[in-house]
């Protein structure tokens, strides 16, 4: 994970209980990462897809992303995100050492 800020070691929980505030129960999954990072698999739902949308915007990403660093300002967001292979969407965080 070159070129990366190092981040704080937290437990998965403290994790969870993070992305779940966010998330609420759209979150599917968090995988534990090297290096101390997150990857947080979460429902399609999470986002108000239109009938003619079949893919998530940049704006509503951005929403997202905002909404994360309102809950916790030390979470740092990976420029990394989309659709996992289950069809799922992810997202990977991880939280800046202090």
């Amino acid at each position: 994970m070159s070129g990366l800020p190092e981040f704080k070691e937290v437990t998965v929980g403290y994790a969870r209980n993070f992305i779940q505030t966010v998330l609420g129960n759209r979150l599917i999954r968090l995988e534990a990462m090297n290096g101390n990072a997150f990857r947080a698999v979460f429902s399609k739902e999470y986002f108000a897809l239109g009938d003619d949308q079949t893919e998530v915007s940049k704006s509503q990403w951005n929403t997202m992303k905002k909404r994360m660093k309102r809950v916790n300002r030390d979470v740092f967001i990976f420029r990394r995100y989309g659709t996992a292979s289950d069809g799922n969407l992810y997202v990977q965080f991880g939280f800046f050492v202090d």
